[in-house]
């Protein structure tokens, strides 16, 4: 098991090729915790996965007259 967050998104990332599937993978694990620490210690995994997660860029068009 990870002692750590940080541990534990390093071997998401480096497991899983699309950090989509790596979000989701550590889901997974959080909705399956048993205690409230193990529910915990997933969801805050699952955060810092999607800081990671490049942000969304919208390309808005300007009319130009």
């Amino acid at each position: 098991m990870y002692r750590t967050v940080e541990q534990a998104t390093a071997a998401m990332v480096a497991k899983y090729d699309d950090l989509r599937k790596a979000i989701q993978r550590a889901q997974q694990y959080c909705h399956k915790a048993k205690s409230e620490e193990s529910f915990d210690f997933w969801a805050s995994v699952v955060e810092e996965l999607q800081k990671l997660k490049p942000k969304k860029q919208y390309k808005f068009q300007s009319k130009e007259e």
